[in-house]
């Protein structure tokens, strides 16, 4: 993976056309600090981390009737 907030965009992208509620991802320190960022700004509904030997971070995503609040990325 060459571009991991790239790769990170469009999985919460192509969850919420797909109308999934969870992503997983693996973790890194910089997508746990988008994912913050995404949730104090009310892009996500939730996050948490793994704490197992290989972590990974589940993002929950955020609709309103029905639509995903993420409808693209620019």
């Amino acid at each position: 993976m060459n571009y991991p907030i790239a790769d990170f965009l469009n999985r919460i992208r192509n969850a919420g056309s797909a109308r999934n509620f969870d992503v997983c991802l693996q973790h890194s320190n910089i997508i746990e600090s988008i994912a913050k960022i995404l949730y104090h700004e009310g892009y996500i509904s939730s996050y948490s981390v793994s704490n197992e030997k290989l972590k990974s971070i589940t993002i929950r995503l955020k609709y309103i009737n029905n639509i995903h609040i993420i409808t693209g990325i620019r």
